[in-house]
């Protein structure tokens, strides 16, 4: 035989070796390849999210900025305009405490006993003097009475006072007045608010709101007024009226108001029905007031929503025309409460500049610090009506209207309008914007409410310069990465690292064809509309990179593209580039891997070929050499020697199953004679016993059913003696419950007897009292008679009661009796019922019993029919016995032994009946109910 195991084994171990070397170098030049590109890839994907987080955090602070300032706005706001409610409420009540105290003053001068005299007395003067001034004694008595009246009258900061009598004449003044010695119903005074006042303060005491007068000039003057009763008695005729006439001066010539230090950019107006500022308080200029008949009249919606009789605040046209934060409230300057006026107004004003901007911190103004540190553009508050009132930069946009000014249709004008119609914070997108040298800029701005009503928008300028700084931020790239941001519009949103000259935010937004050439990238267009992901692209110069994409939302619906470039190496590492030590250390492995499979396929072939040849004179029948690979002890003499004892060892297993197999095949034989045997004799000798045994089992039936008949008869009996010892038992009741009544009626009579008794002593002793005559003594017999009867009854009572009382007793021992008998035959019935039922279940048993006899004689023809169909497969089995030695014998080389031991037979035998009696069990399980 030849096998050629040699060249086979050699190139095995060649191909071994020279294959994953080739794969090996193949790999790892391929390797080296992709693992430096994954790495740029990856790189620039990792940047990508970096850059894109970094970016997120800064637009978030954005938000948070504005949030910031916005709050703090809204705090100065409620912290001053909190100040000026409260500096508007103080000096509006000073002012109407004022107006009291004057009327009051007025009332208290009038009432005095001395001014009512004076009255009188100048009053009489002046009409003895033909109502006239000019008369010989006026001028006298004026004399005495006008010191106290200027007395008041300066003490008061009044312009004038007069005495005005009862038929409308001026009687006197303080001071020489057009009116002093006028009557005021005579046709030059008889249609003016004089006339009125006077009218009505014949009755009570009336104010006149600041009016002119036409002997009196331009000006206007305000009036008291109030009765003079005769002797100062206000119950007393009223004899005139005393006036007094107040200048607009007087409401801050004789009128104090103090502002703290922080309320001292307030200025306050005091506003007339007629819209004339009749004063205005500052505290860093001196009070101003009156009316020269030239000043004009004032409009704003404070003023009017005041004079109205409407209170609130806002932003609005101040008294002076400016823009200032505003606080108006109607006010009462009525002394008198029957008094009739028109509301006044007070306003108190503040710049908005000084109202949202707080002390400078550190010598720098609050905002303009906030500005430097977030490094923001600039920062606006602007006026519901859209005029910008306030900016840090102060450019050309200062004090310009973002509704419908000239920047209107800037991106900053289009943000405020938005702003105010949603009234939610918004941003907006670069574009160039004329008061920033026409340069890109983006804003974002948000309402300032209160109580639901818009009272301003904050607005921030963004940084360009923040964006490219922070998108020019290494954070991995390497000297040729990039890292950049592209609008919507393609124009960039910050430069690019490799070409800040061309591609830049202001290149862009100056150059159109550097925006064609950027929205021409696949990667800003799948990052504009959403997409996030990787391609090779180009860079700038047209070098092939990894470029990442992704995009981010910038707000209101804007999106913006981020984008990462990182560099990539073109094509595979040529193969020529692995070193040679590769290749030579490849060649002397190959080498070595030859020779040792030569030597080791030579002694594997010599060990196989001795192995072959053991198993074929195993396959011819025959036995192995001994030792047929000499005192090898490696795996492939282990081989060998295992496989000439399996054969040894087969060679003596063959033996043995030729004699075991001639002892099955007698016992197959013998097995067949016996169940022929049992088949003939078996049934008859069964069957007679099942018969013995069911007529035992029908006799034992029958005495169990008569045992049955007579316990139920036995049971009927004990129900019926139970049911007479009830009954008995109820007559003993009845008889107790007579008894017990018979001894409560003896009772009954015995105490009838013992009150009989008691009556018949007592007549005895009456009539023993009553005299010794005839009819007496037979009474008295009669009682005595009466006394036995009764005595004799109480003895028959008692008796009874005793009687009865033993016959209760008796009674309740027949009923304890009666009561004990009912429990005993109680359970005698239940003790017979438990009779019954067990022999009810004993029946219950043998007809069971019987039907396992039953069952029993079915199994027994069942056997017989078993020794039928076992004859015909000892017979079969015997043959196939013959057949295994015939087979057998082939390793055996002699005869087959057909006699085995008898020790052996009958061992078979006995395995075999019970693997038949087994095989009987499980096909047919006896039933193990009793």
């Amino acid at each position: 035989m030849n096998i050629l195991l040699r060249p086979k084994l050699v190139a095995l171990c060649l191909l071994s070796s020279l294959l994953p070397l080739t794969l090996t170098g193949f790999v790892t030049a391929r390797w080296l390849s992709e693992t430096t590109n994954e790495t740029a890839r990856s790189r620039a994907s990792t940047i990508l999210e970096i850059k894109k987080n970094r970016l997120e955090q800064y637009l978030l602070r954005y938000r948070t900025d504005m949030e910031a300032l916005t709050n703090s706005a809204g705090s100065l706001y409620g912290q001053n305009t909190n100040r000026l409610e409260t500096v508007r409420d103080r000096y509006g009540q000073a002012v109407q405490q004022q107006f009291q105290n004057w009327g009051q003053e007025t009332k208290q001068f009038a009432a005095t006993e001395q001014l009512a005299k004076n009255f009188a007395s100048i009053d009489w003067v002046f009409r003895d003097g033909g109502e006239t001034i000019s008369g010989e004694r006026w001028p006298a008595v004026a004399a005495n009475m006008t010191p106290s009246l200027n007395r008041f009258r300066e003490k008061q900061g009044f312009d004038n006072v007069y005495l005005i009598s009862a038929k409308g004449s001026v009687v006197l003044s303080g001071l020489p007045d057009p009116l002093l010695g006028k009557n005021i119903w005579h046709a030059a005074l008889k249609e003016s608010a004089l006339t009125r006042l006077v009218t009505a303060a014949l009755t009570k005491s009336s104010f006149q709101d600041f009016t002119s007068l036409p002997l009196l000039g331009d000006g206007v003057s305000a009036w008291f007024a109030t009765p003079v009763h005769r002797g100062g008695d206000p119950d007393g005729k009223i004899i005139g009226v005393l006036a007094a006439r107040l200048a607009p001066t007087a409401l801050t010539s004789h009128f104090s108001f103090k502002l703290e230090e922080e309320e001292k950019n307030i200025r306050l107006h005091l506003v007339g029905p007629d819209r004339i500022p009749y004063a205005t308080f500052d505290s860093q200029t001196p009070p101003s007031g009156g009316h020269d008949g030239k000043r004009a009249e004032v409009a704003g919606p404070g003023v009017s929503a005041a004079l109205a009789g409407n209170k609130g605040m806002g932003a609005v046209k101040g008294v002076t025309g400016q823009a200032v934060f505003s606080a108006w409230s109607p006010l009462s300057v009525a002394p008198f409460a029957a008094a009739q006026a028109s509301p006044w107004a007070v306003l108190a004003e503040q710049d908005l500049l000084q109202l949202f901007s707080p002390p400078e911190q550190q010598g720098k103004p609050f905002y303009k610090k906030q500005m430097d540190q977030a490094g923001y553009y600039d920062f606006f508050l602007i006026q519901p009506d859209g005029e910008v009132f306030f900016s840090v930069a102060r450019q050309a946009d200062f004090g310009t209207n973002m509704v419908n000014g000239k920047y209107a249709a800037t991106n900053l004008g289009k943000l405020v309008q938005r702003v105010l119609v949603q009234q939610s914070f918004a941003m907006t997108d670069y574009e160039p914007y004329p008061p920033s040298n026409n340069e890109p800029a983006a804003f974002m701005a948000q309402p300032l409410l209160r109580d639901g009503k818009l009272q301003m928008v904050v607005a921030l300028q963004l940084p360009l310069e923040a964006l490219t700084t922070l998108m020019q931020h290494r954070d991995g790239l390497e000297g040729d990465g990039d890292a950049y941001l592209v609008g919507p519009d393609g124009r960039m949103r910050s430069d690019s690292i490799r070409d800040p000259q061309h591609h830049s935010v202001l290149a862009s937004f100056a150059d159109q064809e550097t925006v064609q050439t950027t929205l021409r990238s696949e990667a800003i267009q799948a990052a504009l509309a959403g997409k996030s992901g990787q391609v090779v692209g180009q860079s700038w110069g047209g070098l092939p990179v990894f470029t990442a994409f992704a995009p981010l939302p910038f707000g209101n619906g804007v999106t913006w593209a981020v984008v990462t470039e990182t560099p990539m190496i073109q094509g595979l590492l040529p193969m020529r580039a692995i070193p040679m030590q590769i290749w030579g250390t490849a060649f002397f492995a190959s080498l070595c891997c030859v020779v040792m499979a030569w030597v080791a396929a030579t002694r594997l072939r010599r060990t196989l070929f001795q192995s072959v040849a053991t198993l074929e004179d195993l396959r011819k029948g025959g036995l192995p050499a001994a030792n047929p690979v000499g005192k090898r002890t490696d795996e492939f003499g282990l081989i060998a020697r295992e496989i000439a004892d399996i054969a040894t060892r087969w060679h003596q297993v063959a033996s043995r199953l030729g004699e075991h197999g001639g002892n099955v095949a007698r016992l197959g034989r013998d097995l067949s004679g016996m169940a022929r045997h049992d088949l003939a004799t078996a049934p008859e000798e069964q069957g007679t016993k099942v018969k013995v045994g069911e007529q035992a089992t029908q006799e034992v039936a029958v005495r169990i059913e008569n045992n049955l008949k007579q316990i139920q008869s036995l049971d009927r009996l004990l129900g019926r003696m139970n049911h007479t010892v009830l009954q008995g038992k109820s007559t003993m009741e009845q008889a107790l419950n007579a008894a017990k009544e018979i001894a409560d009626r003896a009772s009954l009579f015995a105490e009838t007897a013992q009150q009989t008794n008691q009556l018949s002593m007592k007549a005895a002793f009456e009539t023993v009292g009553t005299g010794e005559n005839k009819s007496s003594r037979k009474t008295g017999v009669v009682v005595m008679e009466i006394r036995k009867l009764a005595e004799r009854g109480r003895i028959f009572a008692d008796e009874i009661g005793e009687l009865s009382l033993g016959m209760s007793y008796m009674v309740e021992n027949a009923h304890t009796l009666l009561g004990s008998i009912s429990s005993t035959l109680q359970e005698s019935a239940a003790l017979t019922q438990g009779m019954g039922l067990a022999d009810t279940a004993q029946h219950g048993q043998m007809v069971q019993i019987y039907s396992m006899t039953q069952a029993l004689k079915g199994r027994i023809r069942h056997h017989g029919v078993v020794l039928n169909q076992l004859a015909p497969a000892a017979e079969a089995l015997s043959r196939q016995v013959d057949l295994l030695q015939k087979e057998l014998s082939f390793f055996q080389g002699q005869p087959v032994v057909q006699q085995p031991a008898d020790g052996e037979a009958e061992m078979i035998a006995t395995e075999t009946l019970a693997l038949q009696m087994e095989m009987e069990e499980k096909a047919h399980p006896l039933d193990p109910s009793p």
